[in-house]
């Protein structure tokens, strides 16, 4: 649609390279030049990552659910204070549904801030099961002893 001003109900849309122009301020005395106004807002700071011992912790904690996913070993293993109900109940659900079974062994594991709360971390990574890879994602709650909130299987 372009500006018409027969019909001033009509409203121009703004492009994107119309934004980029209005960043452009005229230099005082030159009227030919302009120069860029930097974004007001300074780049975000990444968070520094987790310590080695929260690594670890994931690390057990992921291993632990893989293993019961993959049927070795049994879901009564799983410390009702170390993994939350939801974990239980994808883990269940999966040893119905599959039939993806054999050794497991982590292959990636990731940490990154938590985006739903001030606390916890996401986990995410990849797998391999009976000669299958997998990938799982979590969130972890880093209160000690840590606590798995929540596991899927993808």
């Amino acid at each position: 649609m372009c500006h018409n001003d027969t019909h001033p109900e009509r409203i121009r849309p703004i492009y994107r390279w119309e934004q980029a122009l209005s960043m452009l301020v005229p230099i005082p005395g030159m009227s030919m030049l302009k120069f860029v106004v930097p974004d007001p807002h300074p780049p975000a700071v990444d968070p520094p990552p987790p310590d080695a011992e929260v690594r670890r912790l994931a690390h057990a904690l992921i291993q632990k659910a893989l293993d019961v996913a993959c049927g070795m070993r049994p879901m009564v293993q799983l410390d009702r204070r170390r993994f939350a109900r939801p974990v239980h109940v994808h883990l269940a659900a999966r040893l119905r549904g599959s039939d993806l079974r054999g050794p497991v062994a982590v292959r990636s594991l990731h940490l990154a801030p938590g985006t739903g709360g001030p606390e916890g971390l996401e986990v995410y990574g990849t797998a391999v099961c009976a000669a299958t890879t997998i990938g799982y994602t979590a969130r972890l709650s880093t209160d000690w002893p840590g606590r798995l909130l929540s596991f899927r299987v993808l």
